[in-house]
């Protein structure tokens, strides 16, 4: 698996740019690559039109590469390149599986944004997704939307619905602020698993 690590453009950010461009039609897509639904691997196929070094060295091999946005919060997510184009692996795979242009959004329901199995895949949009984000590598209480406030010395709940904060009370123990965030997301409509961390060494469960 090979890294590009990503910094925000001026306007848009690189995921945006990717996400904006149209994909090639499923059977130019289909003549390059292998897609396994069951395992979500994307491989490159045998080519006749390249040489023969350029096979022993990409056919059959991992065609992605792992694409990690720096700025702007967590976000990893699988990418490709296609006829001299990088696009997000996981709207590749939906042109592959279904011949159509992706949604705006496609969601990983699992949350692991690098898992492509299809069972993983579902039509979306940005105010779902964000109803069904991981927890963030720079959270430091251990629970999404709970934090330790220096002026009240109590844990603060507070979470975002919606593009407005929402302020959930103080509590003693962070347990309890935890609980008034999750009744907060359950009231409405969040997914089960949002807010908890990515376990990628078994993949997660998908509901």
């Amino acid at each position: 698996m090979r890294w590009v690590v990503r910094q925000r453009c001026s306007r848009w950010t690189r995921r945006e740019v990717i996400m904006a461009k149209p994909i090639p039609d499923q059977s130019t897509l289909l003549s390059i690559l292998h897609y396994d639904p069951v395992t979500g691997s994307l491989t490159r196929k045998y080519s006749d039109s390249m040489s023969k070094a350029w096979n022993t060295r990409w056919a059959g091999r991992d065609a992605t590469w792992k694409y990690k946005r720096v700025v702007g919060g967590d976000y990893e997510c699988l990418t490709v390149s296609v006829l001299n184009s990088r696009y997000m692996a996981h709207r590749i795979i939906w042109m592959m599986m279904t011949g159509e242009q992706p949604p705006a959004e496609i969601d990983h329901v699992n949350r692991d944004a690098t898992d492509n199995r299809w069972e993983n895949l579902r039509k979306s949009d940005a105010q779902h997704n964000r109803r069904n984000l991981p927890r963030f590598s720079n959270n430091t209480s251990g629970y999404a939307g709970v934090v330790w406030s220096k002026a009240a010395s109590k844990w603060r709940a507070q979470t975002k619905h919606k593009g407005k904060d929402h302020y959930l009370g103080l509590f003693e123990d962070k347990e309890d602020a935890a609980a008034r965030v999750r009744d907060f997301w359950k009231e409405h409509g969040f997914d089960p698993g949002h807010g908890t961390a990515i376990d990628r060494a078994s993949r997660g469960a998908i509901a």
